[in-house]
């Protein structure tokens, strides 16, 4: 946010509570409450219409997607009753953003919790009617998809606390990319008390806006053909929106939703190092990536590995076996588990937590990987042999 943007938005505050009284002893003093008008003032800060005047393209989906009946409980259950009468992708988003927002209550003291996939998560917001910016970006990314439409969850940070992460969505509709953040559409916190008030804002943004206040870690999730840097962003530099770029982000989302998830997490890695610029945030959610590399890589080389042994003893039992596999075998445990060594021995180590991760495995993986090189030497020689000396190796080798 740009040092002018901000004094503005005090002035604006300032002159907000100074009308308090005018606005509480005025025409609608029996219905208008502080909280009222305080939603207001955040809605024309927002750069959005006041309730009372807002986007009347949707009142009917608004006024149907408010609730549903009890009986449903599960997330995909729920967007198909959201969306049965609707036509278009926009309607349909629109209603699985108004439901969520309605519904599900931010909770400032929800602590971190671990899960094993993002159907559990959801289902705990879902049972608990509460959650963080994770649960409502994942909430909206599982209902989208389970309905057939085009959703990305993304990740970064936002101009409300550069230092703090949070989660929001990206969502396709044709060959258009749109913005959605239903965590900041679900309500506002005030002096730490959290008010769980709908707000017209944060919906189909265009991404030329939405980047003022939503960086993301990975760039191609800006939809920008010209992505803004993230000491551009802090400093609220956005001249370069206006002009032409080069950026493929629609090639770049297409070939990255083509790799597996591992190969997934590895570009966007890869990407997020190049676009670091000494980001703080952004240095420690790229350096996490790369430690969940390294384990993936190395978990994935130690499976090879025993598959490998496991093969190894059937040759020794003089099953015929061939000499290609037992080397294929060997030199993908190799390669698997020396890209998640590499990946490991290199992680930043100013990292608190991961400095203890590290530490707790520096010696176990550092032995493990001299067994892989050793037996990766022994049956490069191995191959190389004939019958009779192979069976003196064999029975020499430990």
């Amino acid at each position: 946010m740009s040092y002018k943007n901000t004094v503005v938005k005090i002035i604006t505050l300032i002159f907000g509570f100074i009308c308090l009284s005018v606005f509480v002893n005025g025409q609608d003093s029996k219905t208008r409450t502080a909280d009222d008008i305080m939603l207001d003032y955040y809605d024309r800060v927002d750069g959005v219409q006041p309730r009372n005047g807002a986007k009347r393209e949707f009142v009917e989906v608004d006024e149907n997607s408010k609730s549903i009946p009890d009986s449903l409980q599960s997330y995909d259950e729920i967007a198909k009753f959201l969306t049965r009468n609707l036509s278009s992708e926009k309607d349909k988003f629109r209603a699985l953003y108004i439901w969520i927002a309605h519904n599900i209550e931010y909770d400032i003291g929800l602590s971190g919790q671990d899960f094993t996939s993002s159907e559990e998560l959801v289902e705990v917001a879902l049972k608990n009617r509460r959650g963080v910016c994770s649960h409502y970006a994942r909430m909206f990314d599982l209902m989208s998809k389970s309905i057939g439409l085009t959703s990305y969850l993304i990740v970064g940070y936002t101009t409300a606390d550069m230092a703090v992460g949070h989660a929001w969505n990206g969502v396709k509709i044709d060959s258009n990319y749109y913005f959605v953040d239903v965590t900041w559409a679900a309500g506002y916190a005030i002096d730490g008390e959290y008010f769980h008030r709908f707000r017209n804002k944060c919906f189909m943004t265009e991404p030329k806006k939405f980047i003022r206040d939503h960086m993301p870690f990975d760039p191609i999730w800006q939809f920008l053909e010209n992505p803004v840097s993230p000491t551009e962003f802090v400093i609220g530099d956005f001249n370069k929106l206006e002009k032409d770029g080069n950026f493929m982000f629609a090639d770049s989302i297409a070939h990255f939703e083509s790799l597996n998830e591992l190969a997934q997490l590895e570009s966007s890695t890869k990407r997020m190092i190049s676009f670091e610029e000494g980001n703080a945030l952004l240095g420690e959610e790229s350096t996490l990536n790369q430690y969940n590399l390294a384990i993936l890589y190395i978990n994935k080389g130690v499976h090879q590995f025993n598959f490998f042994n496991n093969y190894k003893y059937e040759m020794m039992r003089k099953v015929n076996l061939k000499d290609g596999r037992l080397k294929e075998l060997i030199d993908s445990a190799y390669r698997d588990y020396h890209r998640g060594y590499s990946y490991f021995k290199n992680l930043r180590k100013d990292n608190e937590k991961i400095n203890a991760m590290v530490n707790k495995n520096k010696d176990k993986f550092s032995d493990l990987d001299q067994r892989i090189n050793a037996e990766r030497d022994y049956i490069y020689e191995y191959i190389s042999k004939g019958k009779l000396k192979r069976f003196w190796m064999f029975l020499n080798h430990k």
